[in-house]
């Protein structure tokens, strides 16, 4: 696949998409490519989205009071309609998860104990800042499912909600970002600051999931299984091996991220949707691509 970009010129509309799939036929327990750690990792971030998504919607939508630019009031309201569809179509991937006999009510308890101690302690500018630099990490993990082909070997379902998500994270990237520097008026260093926390919150959220899931599936979490695991993760074609340049760019204080050129493969994956509004011949045109 080209790792070529488009420049981005304008910003991209936030389209209101409607996305249902069952997960509880066609779909094999371990879904990439029959491999046990592969599908795992991907499993523990979709653990976590339901309750971080709603929690991005509650940050966003208790910021709005202090946002006059009206476009960003339009796309603000476009990017709780994405992020709502996100959660609830990952709360039943996560019932097929529960349906393997992971004890999934333990996992959410997890994301929930997280996220309440932030809300009790943390302003609301922190917690938008903390929203802008999980989003902005998110969305160069999106880039990287479609630039280094991880979905390549994945059931079809899975593939398709995967890229799906992926590329509406893109598609939203500046939301979040935006409403911390024009809405609530958050500060350069407070960012680059909450944006390291970022980081820490989304791996550790990961790695707790993770390690609890492998334990179903009879591994032990040696030191040995972990180091394969981020070199799943982090090494050469990692899972989430981000642009160093793209990674970097949020410490510039003149950053938007608005400001990161498209991935080419993003309007392959568009065209493929428009044409009847359906995931799945959008991932079609995306192997098309490869």
């Amino acid at each position: 696949m080209s790792q070529n970009h488009e420049q981005q010129v304008d910003r991209p509309n936030i389209h209101k998409r409607r996305v249902k799939v069952d997960f509880t036929t066609g779909v094999p327990r371990y879904w990439l490519g029959g491999d046990i750690l592969k599908t795992r990792i991907l499993d523990s971030f979709s653990i976590q989205f339901p309750s971080i998504e709603r929690w991005h919607i509650n940050n966003v939508k208790q910021s709005m009071r202090y946002i006059d630019d009206e476009q960003l009031k339009s796309e603000v309201k476009d990017f709780i309609f994405q992020e709502g569809q996100h959660a609830a179509l990952h709360e039943d991937y996560n019932n097929f998860i529960k349906d393997q006999g992971v004890d999934i009510e333990s996992h959410l308890n997890m994301n929930s104990a997280a996220l309440d101690w932030i809300d009790k302690n943390l302003s609301l500018k922190m917690r938008v800042a903390l929203s802008a630099g999980i989003e902005h990490y998110t969305a160069l993990i999106a880039e990287n499912l479609f630039e280094n082909n991880i979905l390549d070997s994945a059931n079809e379902k899975m593939r398709a909600a995967w890229e799906w998500h992926a590329y509406e994270e893109m598609e939203h990237r500046a939301v979040l970002f935006d409403v911390y520097e024009k809405g609530v008026k958050g500060g350069y260093f407070r960012r680059i600051f909450i944006y390291l926390i970022a980081i820490i919150f989304i791996y550790k959220n990961a790695m707790g999931h993770l390690y609890k899931l492998i334990e179903v599936d009879g591994y032990s979490p040696t030191w040995r299984t972990r180091l394969k695991i981020w070199k799943i993760m982090l090494g050469p074609k990692g899972f989430t091996r981000v642009s160093v340049k793209n990674f970097l760019s949020y410490l510039k204080p003149s950053f938007n991220p608005i400001n990161i050129p498209q991935l080419t493969v993003t309007k392959t994956w568009f065209d493929g949707y428009q044409k009847n509004d359906d995931i799945f011949e959008a991932s079609h045109a995306v192997r098309s691509e490869t």
